[in-house]
């Protein structure tokens, strides 16, 4: 399965103007900015399970994107959301998972396509290629098969010559497209498992 690429945490935060991706103790301003340079200097607040279960909890509980607020997004997903410092009126959050990955989300309320929120997991080197172990702590087939739960209707979405590219949920008043990563090993085979790499709200 493949997915289409996300903007890296460090560079969609310091676009917003939030505060780093990192957490640490001392992190408490939207000035504080820093890239992690190893696993001891990442702190998430939340692990890729805990982000994804919260994300999962604030779609249930939600009926449109509208809900998307800043105040339930911190309360939901339990991390302190912040606004862009720009005239834009986006808000979210990021931070660094481990030495190899960041998580972040923004919700974009004046696209001219349509608000949109987007979540992802990126690496902290674009051009790598780190293990998924912990992204798949919830995996994909798990993560959907939560929508399905909730009452969405899956429709997979396909390019051309029906190369899958993600699949789509849909329930009055919202829809869900949730894009995927396979695991490979160190050898580059297939593990077999497959995790979620993005989620968009529209």
């Amino acid at each position: 399965m493949s997915v289409r690429p996300a903007v890296p945490c460090l560079a969609a935060i310091a676009a917003l103007g939030l505060s780093a991706c990192a957490h640490t103790s001392a992190d408490t301003s939207p000035a504080v900015r820093h890239a992690p340079t190893s696993s001891a200097a990442a702190a998430p607040r939340l692990s890729a399970e805990q982000m994804l279960t919260h994300l999962l909890e604030l779609i249930r509980t939600s009926a449109r994107l509208e809900d998307f607020t800043v105040e339930r997004l911190s309360r939901t997903m339990g991390v302190p959301v912040q606004r862009a410092r720009d005239e834009s009126q986006r808000y979210g959050y990021g931070e660094a998972l481990d030495a190899q990955w960041n998580q972040n989300f923004e919700v974009d309320p004046q696209r001219t396509v349509g608000a949109r929120f987007n979540f992802s997991f990126d690496p902290i080197a674009p051009e790598a290629n780190p293990p998924l172990a912990e992204l798949c702590r919830l995996d994909y087939p798990r993560f959907t098969a939560a929508l399905e739960e909730m009452g969405f209707k899956r429709t997979p979405y396909r390019g051309e010559h029906g190369r899958f590219i993600n699949d789509n949920f849909d329930r009055p008043g919202m829809r869900v497209a949730v894009y995927s990563q396979g695991e490979v090993s160190a050898s580059g085979q297939s593990t077999g498992r497959v995790c979620v790499k993005r989620v968009q709200v529209f």
